[in-house]
This record gives C-alpha cells, sequence and structure tokens, in this order.
C-alpha cells in the first residue's frame, strides 16, 4: 500500500522542513490529481527518474533548499510544469535536454547553486517569462545562450563571476524589459555585447568593475531604456551620448564621476538622478 493512496484528487501537498532525504519513485503515483508539490528545504540529495512521471497535472514544483546536485534529463517528461524553483541545492549543472518538454513553464528559479551555462540549453522554454540565475558559478556566457527564450521578459544574473560580455551574448531576448548583471565582476563589453535588447526598460550594471569612461556604443539599440544604474564601478566620466539614443529617465552613478559639459541639459529630462557618495563605503 502506498503512503497516498485514496488521494487522487489531491491539488496541494506541502511537505517542507521534515527531514527527508530520499523518496522512492512510486511514492506519489496515487495522486494523479496533483497539481502543486512542496518540498522546500529538506535533505533530498537525487530526484529519482519516475519522481514525476505520475504527476501529469502537476503545475508548480518547488523543492528549493536542499542539497540536490544531480537530475536526470527525463524527470519532467510527462508533466506540464508552470513554475519550478530549485533555487539554493548544490546543482553543478543541468543536463543537455533538461528543459525541451516544459513548453508551458514560465517561471523558473534556479538562484543559489553552483551551475555554469557552458552545459545548459534553454531550448523548449518558449514561453519562459522569468528566469533566475543569481549567484550561480557563471563566468562566462557563450554568444547565443539564451536565443530560445524568445518570450523572457526578466532576466537576474546577479552576483556571479562573469568578467566580459561577448557580442551576441543576449540575441534573441526581444521582449526582454529587465536585466540583472550587477555584482559581477564586468570590465568591459563588446559593443555588441547587447545587441537584440530593444525592449529593455531597466539595466542593473552596478557594483562591477567597468573603468573608463561610459560610452554610448554599449546602449545602442536600447531604444527603451528608462532606468540605468551604473553606480559603485570604476568608471570615470560619463559621455552625454549615452542618453542620445533611448529614453532614459532614472539615472544612477557616483557622485566622483565627472560628465560631459553638456550633461546638465541633458539631465533636465531626467525624472531621478541617484548620485552615490562613495565615501559612505
Amino acid at each position: 500500500m502506498l503512503a497516498f493512496d485514496g488521494l487522487r484528487g489531491l491539488k496541494y501537498l506541502y511537505l517542507e522542513r521534515n527531514h527527508i532525504e530520499y523518496f522512492s519513485p512510486e511514492l506519489f503515483r496515487p495522486l494523479i490529481g496533483l497539481q502543486y508539490l512542496y518540498l522546500d528545504h529538506n535533505n533530498i540529495r537525487t530526484l529519482p527518474k519516475e519522481a514525476c512521471s505520475h504527476l501529469q497535472k502537476l503545475k508548480v514544483l518547488s523543492i528549493s533548499h536542499n542539497k540536490i546536485q544531480i537530475v536526470d534529463e527525463e524527470i519532467f517528461n510527462t508533466v506540464t510544469l508552470e513554475s519550478l524553483y530549485m533555487d539554493n541545492n548544490a546543482l553543478l549543472s543541468l543536463p543537455k535536454r533538461f528543459f525541451v518538454q516544459l513548453s508551458f513553464v514560465t517561471y523558473i528559479d534556479l538562484s543559489s547553486n553552483s551551475l555554469t551555462l557552458e552545459s545548459m540549453s534553454f531550448e523548449g522554454l518558449k514561453k519562459l517569462l522569468v528566469l533566475y540565475l543569481q549567484n550561480n558559478n557563471i563566468s562566462v556566457i557563450q554568444p547565443l545562450s539564451f536565443v530560445h527564450l524568445s518570450s523572457l521578459t526578466m532576466l537576474v544574473l546577479s552576483n556571479n563571476n562573469i568578467s566580459y560580455l561577448r557580442s551576441g551574448t543576449f540575441l534573441g531576448l526581444n521582449k526582454l524589459r529587465r536585466l540583472y548583471l550587477n555584482g559581477n565582476v564586468i570590465e568591459t563589453f563588446d559593443s555588441n555585447a547587447l545587441q537584440g535588447l530593444s525592449s529593455v526598460e531597466i539595466l542593473y550594471l552596478q557594483d562591477n568593475l567597468l573603468n573608463g569612461c561610459l560610452e554610448s556604443n554599449p546602449l545602442l539599440g536600447l531604444i527603451k531604456l528608462e532606468v540605468l544604474h551604473v553606480e559603485r564601478n570604476n568608471l570615470t566620466c560619463i559621455s552625454t551620448d549615452v542618453f542620445q539614443y533611448n529614453t532614459i529617465t532614472d539615472f544612477y552613478f557616483d557622485h566622483a564621476i565627472t560628465t560631459d559639459p553638456k550633461f546638465n541639459e541633458t539631465s533636465r529630462r531626467f525624472h531621478k538622478v541617484h548620485f552615490w557618495s562613495i565615501s559612505r563605503y
């Protein structure tokens, strides 16, 4: 007899904080109507390949704050997930075809693992809107890494080890509105690194190692940009050309940065100009 026999109509199952280390692949077999499964804050290290094979109606799987290192690429072959929470685990990589069957997913949180992007493919995630990848071990982003994410509106890459952005890095993200690159070690990027981000409204570049003068070239094409954060970098100056081809109204930068003589005239269009006092840190 299985633990959940007789619960075919159960929709919500909460199993958080139970010190679970392992469960049988057959554990959830009777729960054919389950839609929401929460396994957060346990000690789970692996997910059995058949763990979700009978959960065809599952919409939300939350398995955050565990110790998962490895997952099988076929674990989600039979489900119609809409949200997946796997943050705060011990993932080093994901199988190449891990997302292929997740064509209905709109929200994924993979933050606070040890993931890199070299072996990851986001093929299949055609409806994904939000992707959290902060606090991982990402140092290199290959061109076209996100080309399959045509519906994505928010991408969070904060607090990784990214030092350089190549041309074509964000191609395919035509609907992206918010891009978080803060808290990395970015020193520079190719002039076409932000190509394809014509819908981005908010760009977070603070707490990096950007140096020299911020010029307009990297921001060309960001025609809908409204909010720009570049505070706490190593920038020495800002050219007013930065504001020529976009609609920036909120600008955050360090007080010590020198600006083009035309800056005061340009800044009249801003709703907010925030000077960050370096002396406070």
